[in-house]
C-alpha cells in the first residue's frame, strides 16, 4: 500500500520536472554565454572549465564528457604544453564515488590514460606522478585497491623523482587514501604525516589544508568525530587566513557532514553565504546536496521533502544519473522515515537499473537497504533473498560489517519464518563475524591508541628541530649584530687616524645600511606575527616603517660622516693620543739613579780620561 503523501510526492515531482530544468539552464545558459564571449582559443578553453564543472555537479555525464572532448581537441590544436596540461589535469570537481556506475569508471580511467600518455611524451615526470595518482583513485573508488595501490605507489616514486613537493603532497596523500581504503589505518595515518611534512616545511597553506582535511576523514573513519573535527577547525584557521574562499567553504562542507543537525545547518549556511559571494553555483549546489542528506537522515519525510522542492538543483542531480537514482533517493527519504510500504514503492521502481552490470558497491548499498525495507514490511521471504545476495556481494569486497548485519538480519529472519536449521547455522557465522567485529573494534582502538603515541613522537622530534632551528637563527642573529658593532667600531678608530675622505664615506654607507637592515629584520618576524601575513597590511605598516627610518638613516649618516670627516674626532684624540700615553709611561717607569751613584759614576770618568 501507498500511503497518501506517498501520491502527493509523486505527483508534486512530475509537475517539478520543467521547472527545475528550466532554473537550471538560467544557470548554464549564463555559463555558456561567458564562454561564447571569449575572445582567443585559449580564453575559450579556459571557459569551458565551469560549464563542465557544473554539468558533473548535475550528474549530466554525458554533456560533461563531450564538452570534455572539445576542450582536449581545442587544446590539441593550439600545441601548447601548458594548455594540454591544464586540460588534462582539471581544476573542476569530476570526481566519481563508489555509487557511481561501470561507464562513468571507465571513462574517467580513459581520460587519466590518455593524460598519463602524454605525459610520458613530453617527459613531464611531475605531470606524469599525477597521472598515476589520478588512475589510482579511479581504481580505489570502483572497489579495487591493489590494483589503486600499485599505481599510487607508482605516483609517490615518480613524485620523489621528479622533485615537485606540491606533487609529493598530493602523490602522499593519495596513497594513504588508497591504505585507508585497505583498513590499513595506522599505514595511511604515516603517508598523511609524510604529506603534512613536506607541505608544512614548504609553507604551503592550501596544501595543509588539503592534509589536514584527510588527516579528518581518517579520524571519521576511526569513529572519532571530535578529533576529526578538530582537524577541520585547522583547516579553516589556514584558509580564513590565507583569504581562500573556496577551500573555507568546502571545510564547512565537511564539518557539516559530522556534527549534529543544527551545529550542521549553521555551518553549510555560511557556506552558503560565502559561496553566494564568490557567484560559485557548483559549491551552492554541494553545500544544498550535502544539507539535504542531513534532513534525510536527521528529519522527517515531510521536511526533507519540503527541502527537496525548495532547491530545484538538488532534484535536476538526483535525477542526472538516471530516473533510477531519483527513484532510491525518495525511497530513502521514506525508509529512514520508517514509512516502508511507500519506500519499497521506490525501491521496485529504481531495481532493475541495479543488475550485474552496476558497480559492486552501489549495488551492496541499494540492495542492503532495499532488504531492509522488505524486512520492515515483513516481506521475509523477499528480504532473506535480497540479504543473501548482499552477503555474497560483501564477501567479495572483504566488508566485514556489511558481513555482520547480513548474518544477524539472515539469522532473526529465518527463526521468524520457523526454518530453525538455517537460523542456527547463520547463528553461528554470525558469531564468528561478530568475533570478527569485536576484533576490528579494538584494532581500530589499538590503532588510535598507536597514532597517538605517533603523534606525540613526530611532535617531539618537531620540537627538537624547531629547538635545534632556533638556536642556529639565534647565532646568525648574534654574528650579524656583531659584524655591525665591529663596523662602527671600525669606523669610530678610523677617526682617530688621518684617513681619506671616500674610506670615510664608504664604510660609514656600508655601517648604517647594515644596522637599518639588522633592525628591518627584526621587525619583519613582529609584523608577520601581528598581521597574520595579510599582503595589504604588511606593505602599509612597511611604508610607514621605511617613511621614518629613511629619513633618519641620512640624518645619522650624514652627521657622524660630517663629523668625522671635520677631524674633531683627530683634535679630540691629540689629547687622548696613545703614543703620548705610552711615552708618559715610559717616562714614569725609567730607573732612578741616587746622587751618590752619580758623583762616583762621573769621577771615575774623570780618571780614566
Amino acid at each position: 500500500m501507498i500511503q497518501g503523501f506517498g501520491y502527493f510526492v509523486v505527483l508534486i515531482t512530475s509537475l517539478a520536472v520543467n521547472t527545475v530544468q528550466a532554473q537550471n539552464n538560467n544557470t548554464e545558459q549564463l555559463l555558456l554565454k561567458k564562454y561564447q564571449q571569449a575572445k582567443t582559443d585559449s580564453e575559450k578553453v579556459y571557459r569551458l572549465c565551469p560549464l563542465i564543472d557544473y554539468h558533473y555537479a548535475l550528474n549530466h555525464e554525458y554533456k560533461a564528457d563531450s564538452l570534455r572532448e572539445i576542450q582536449l581537441i581545442a587544446a590539441e590544436e593550439s600545441r601548447s604544453p601548458s594548455l594540454m596540461l591544464y586540460v588534462l589535469f582539471p581544476v573542476y570537481s569530476n570526481s566519481i564515488s563508489g555509487n557511481s556506475s561501470n561507464t562513468r569508471f571507465n571513462k574517467e580511467m580513459e581520460f587519466a590514460n590518455r593524460a598519463l600518455e602524454y605525459c610520458r611524451s613530453i617527459d613531464r615526470k611531475e605531470y606524469e606522478a599525477l597521472a598515476y595518482a589520478t588512475i589510482a583513485a579511479v581504481y580505489r573508488n570502483s572497489g579495487q585497491p591493489d590494483l589503486a595501490l600499485k599505481n599510487a605507489d607508482i605516483a609517490f616514486t615518480t613524485a620523489i623523482s621528479s622533485g615537485s613537493d606540491s606533487i609529493k603532497v598530493v602523490t602522499a596523500l593519495e596513497l594513504g587514501d588508497v591504505f585507508m581504503q585497505k583498513k590499513d589505518l595506522l599505514m595511511a595515518f604515516r603517508k598523511f604525516s609524510n604529506a603534512y611534512d613536506i607541505a608544512n616545511n614548504k609553507r604551503n597553506n592550501y596544501l595543509l589544508s588539503s592534509v589536514y582535511s584527510h588527516f579528518s576523514q581518517l579520524y571519521i573513519r576511526l569513529k572519532s568525530n571530535e578529533q576529526a573535527k578538530e582537524y577541520i577547525l585547522k583547516s579553516i584557521a589556514l584558509n580564513t587566513k590565507a583569504g581562500n574562499t573556496k577551500g573555507l567553504i568546502k571545510d564547512y562542507i565537511l564539518i557539516g557532514k559530522i556534527v549534529d543537525f543544527i551545529p550542521a545547518k549553521n555551518y553549510l549556511q555560511r557556506a552558503g553565504l560565502l559561496a553566494e559571494s564568490i557567484n560559485d553555483p557548483v559549491l551552492k549546489l554541494q553545500i544544498d546536496q550535502t544539507l539535504f542528506i542531513q534532513y534525510m537522515i536527521n528529519d522527517n519525510s515531510e521536511n526533507t521533502f519540503r527541502f527537496l522542492e525548495a532547491h530545484p538543483g538538488v532534484k535536476q542531480a538526483l535525477y542526472g544519473p538516471g530516473d533510477h537514482n531519483y527513484e532510491w533517493v525518495v525511497g530513502e527519504i521514506f525508509l529512514y522515515s520508517n514509512k516502508y510500504d511507500s519506500a519499497y514503492v521506490h525501491f521496485k521502481k529504481a531495481e532493475p537499473a541495479y543488475g550485474a552490470s552496476y558497480n559492486i558497491s552501489g549495488r551492496i548499498n541499494f540492495l542492503s537497504e532495499l532488504a531492509d525495507c522488505c524486512r520492515g514490511l515483513k516481506l521475509y521471504k523477499e528480504a532473506i533473498s535480497y540479504y543473501t545476495t548482499t552477503l555474497q556481494l560483501a564477501n567479495t569486497t572483504l566488508n566485514v560489517r556489511v558481513q555482520n548485519n547480513c548474518l544477524n538480519a539472515l539469522q532473526q529472519l529465518y527463526y521468524a519464518t520457523g526454518d530453525f536449521q538455517k537460523a542456527y547455522e547463520y547463528a553461528n557465522r554470525n558469531n564468528l563475524y561478530q568475533d570478527s567485529v569485536n576484533k576490528l573494534n579494538k584494532e581500530k582502538d589499538l590503532v588510535l591508541m598507536e597514532i597517538d603515541n605517533e603523534n606525540k613522537r613526530i611532535q617531539k622530534e618537531n620540537e627538537l628541530v624547531e629547538k635545534a632551528l632556533q638556536r642556529k637563527h639565534d647565532a646568525q642573529y648574534m654574528l650579524i649584530t656583531i659584524i655591525v658593532a665591529g663596523a662602527f667600531i671600525l669606523l669610530v678608530l678610523l677617526g682617530l687616524f688621518t684617513v681619506s675622505t671616500t674610506t670615510i664615506k664608504v664604510l660609514g654607507f656600508f655601517s648604517f645600511i647594515f644596522f637599518f637592515e639588522l633592525v628591518t629584520l627584526l621587525l619583519d618576524t613582529w609584523i608577520h606575527d601581528k598581521t597574520h601575513g595579510e599582503p595589504w597590511k604588511i606593505w602599509l605598516i612597511k611604508i610607514c616603517i621605511i617613511s621614518l627610518m629613511l629619513p633618519l638613516h641620512h640624518w645619522l649618516e650624514h652627521k657622524l660622516i660630517h663629523y668625522l670627516i671635520s677631524r674633531k674626532l683627530i683634535r679630540v684624540g691629540s689629547f687622548f693620543s696613545p703614543r703620548k700615553f705610552f711615552t708618559r709611561f715610559k717616562k714614569q717607569t725609567a730607573p732612578v739613579v741616587s746622587t751618590t751613584e752619580a758623583v762616583a759614576s762621573t769621577g771615575d770618568a774623570k780618571e780614566t780620561a
